[in-house]
């Protein structure tokens, strides 16, 4: 922490302590405006909004032509979803200053929240006009044509976006899903691909390139385009954990291996999920020892990771411990209900251990998540037929 972070820490925690006990005594202290606003932000930054209408009522007591208290009073209102008071307030708020894009922008968002996605598409129209942020207009832009599922004008509005900032967070993580949805995966490609002939340096290109073939599940392309991602700068973490991902998609675990330990490396992180899917390398290698440490380390990290209490089981079960495994599957199923390979796993774990009656309700609940998977009805008709039910297990 700096010498001037300190200092801020300071004084946000002094004035949070002065107004916390005016409230507490009922007493009516002055605040500097700014002071208020400090008060307003950690509020909202802390998601209490509650709070953030308490504040601005009194900062508003003190100072009644606030414009920047009253907008922020807008915010508080429309999230808790008062969408008509906010909008009352910032149409008398607009009548002061009929072009400040904050406002704009909160208007926009509440007429797409109450269903009024053709007044939502007009005001970020007009603020597309002066905004110094264009991606973000252009994104939401593309995110309400995607609601209304009109994806080719979401598209050419992300694609927008990504021209006016390449790293503009939300926008690839939307762009594909509006191309699973749409199917338009050929002009994701043809987009990229543009980029990439006028710029072969771009590594973003390369990168959100990669991904499109990884949701098109053209995994062999998916790694080459990481791959020129990677080699035109070689710190791109991002790349190389989603060429982990490409190459566990084609079975490639001892190349996957590599690519996620770089990451880790790189990255400086011990990510609970990265470590997990370094131990499903080892795992699948049957290299039990090291997968274990790995889903080990993860759980160091997060105790509530369940993937990882997962991966222990798996483990335990490729080596017939069953009692083993049974101990981490619950652990995992506790923190996850709604994995049925989570349940089946336990199913078939009790059921090697003998016990019938748990593993029954094991196979249970993994049909209620997933009744089209053959794997559960073959274990459960198997089960009946160790019961000696034929005809259930015929069923």
């Amino acid at each position: 922490m700096t010498t001037d972070e300190f200092d801020n820490s300071y004084e946000l925690s002094e004035v949070l302590e002065r107004f916390e006990t005016m409230l507490k005594q009922n007493e009516n202290l002055f605040f500097d405006i700014d002071e208020f606003e400090m008060i307003i932000d950690h509020y909202k930054q802390t998601e209490l909004p509650e709070k953030v209408l308490q504040v601005c009522q009194i900062a508003l007591a003190q100072y009644p032509f606030s414009f920047e208290v009253k907008l922020e009073q807008s915010y508080a209102l429309a999230a808790l979803e008062q969408y008509d008071e906010a909008l009352n307030l910032l149409h008398q708020l607009e009548n002061l200053q009929p072009n400040d894009a904050d406002l704009l922008f909160l208007k926009a968002n509440i007429c797409y929240l109450i269903g009024n996605y053709t007044q939502s598409l007009e005001i970020l129209q007009y603020i597309l006009e002066f905004a110094e942020d264009r991606a973000e207009v252009l994104f939401r832009i593309g995110f309400v044509y995607q609601h209304l599922e009109d994806y080719q004008q979401a598209l050419r509005y992300y694609f927008k976006a990504l021209e006016a900032n390449a790293k503009h967070e939300g926008t690839m993580d939307e762009l594909l899903i509006c191309l699973e949805l749409s199917e338009y995966y050929d002009a994701g490609i043809d987009f990229f691909k543009k980029q990439i002939d006028s710029d072969p340096y771009n590594q973003q290109a390369w990168f959100h390139l990669g991904l499109i073939y990884a949701q098109k599940e053209d995994f062999g392309a998916a790694v080459q385009a990481f791959d020129y991602a990677i080699t035109i700068d070689e710190q791109f973490d991002r790349a190389m954990l989603e060429m982990g991902h490409a190459y566990m998609n084609l079975d490639a675990y001892a190349e996957a291996q590599k690519k996620y330990k770089q990451y880790l490396q790189i990255s400086g992180l011990d990510d609970p999920h990265v470590l997990c899917c370094l131990a499903a390398t080892y795992e699948k290698q049957d290299d039990f020892t090291r997968a274990i440490q790995y889903y080990r380390k993860a759980l160091q990290q997060s105790q509530d990771h369940a993937d990882a209490w997962f991966g222990l089981g798996t483990c335990m079960i490729a080596q017939e411990k069953w009692f083993e495994s049974v101990h981490f599957l619950k652990k995992a199923v506790r923190l996850n209900e709604l994995q049925e390979n989570y349940w089946l796993a336990l199913a078939n774990a009790e059921y090697h251990l003998g016990n019938l009656v748990n593993a029954e309700e094991a196979f249970e609940k993994a049909n209620l998540l997933d009744p089209s998977n053959p794997d559960i009805w073959r274990g459960w008709a198997l089960l009946y037929y160790e019961q000696g039910d034929e005809q259930k297990g015929l069923d």
